[in-house]
């Protein structure tokens, strides 16, 4: 344990890693943590699968973030396109907001012949 009163874990994936992690959490330190799951909202059932008492997650949990992995585009299949007029009312929007909008491009994968070829 750190003197800081922060520790940090690997991953959980067992029922021992969260049983150290909520008593650790619970006796007033800020525990860091990594937990697979499909989305933020699944982090109480994951621990629950591995067996953590409803009170000891309810009194533990304070935050958790959720990240997402974007795929990287090959430089050279990549084209850049307007956006889509996405609001319909651009009178709506404040002048700067509405010229902002209109100047954004959103990225698009093409077929990449550089890597495709069988040479």
């Amino acid at each position: 344990m750190e003197t800081s009163g922060v520790s940090m874990m690997g991953e959980i994936c067992d029922e021992e890693s969260v049983d150290a992690l909520m008593r650790l959490s619970s006796s007033g330190h800020r525990a860091i943590s990594t937990l697979h799951t499909n989305s933020v909202c699944d982090v109480p059932k994951r621990f629950f699968l591995f067996r953590a008492q409803p009170f000891m997650v309810a009194d533990s949990l304070k935050m958790a973030i959720s990240q997402r992995l974007v795929k990287k585009v090959c430089p050279r299949c990549y084209i850049e396109e307007p956006v889509p007029s996405i609001v319909p009312k651009a009178e709506a929007l404040t002048t700067k907001t509405a010229k902002i909008i209109t100047q954004v491009m959103i990225g698009r994968q093409v077929s990449c012949l550089p890597l495709n070829q069988d040479d």
